[in-house]
């Protein structure tokens, strides 16, 4: 998934894939792709408690590969690295989707997963600021 240093979303958003992450564990990997240097990767890292690894982007050539407009979008690439899904931001139906697909990537029944917070309608964060 992609965060923009400073993004209210990208803060918001954290704590819920903390959840999906504790639910699959090893089964699945999740990636934060951080908008900036590997210094302020590791600030975030170590402030949100990630469980998982961090890749920081800060010319954003990951960003530009996926074609990333804003923080919270998520994509997930299947085991054998093809892109099974793009989300825009999150709400409640989009974790509820995520949690199936990550079920059926790994072969298991999808677990109860609460979005808590959530919101209803698809939320995105901070547009990237891309140079041309």
């Amino acid at each position: 998934y992609f965060i923009k240093d400073g993004c209210p979303c990208s803060i918001e958003v954290e704590p819920l894939f903390h959840d999906l992450h504790k639910i699959y564990g090893d089964r699945i990997e999740v990636v934060g792709i951080f908008d900036k240097d590997r210094e302020k990767a590791r600030q975030w890292h170590t402030d949100m408690l990630m469980k998982y690894k961090i890749v920081a982007d800060p010319k954003h050539e990951i960003i530009r590969a996926y074609e990333i407009e804003s923080s919270a979008f998520s994509v997930l690439i299947s085991q054998d690295g093809k892109m099974v899904k793009m989300w825009p931001g999150y709400s409640r139906d989009i974790l509820k989707e995520m949690n199936s697909l990550f079920a059926a990537e790994v072969g298991l029944k999808p677990k109860p997963f609460d979005t808590k917070y959530a919101p209803e309608r698809a939320t995105t964060g901070c547009h990237f600021e891309l140079e041309s």
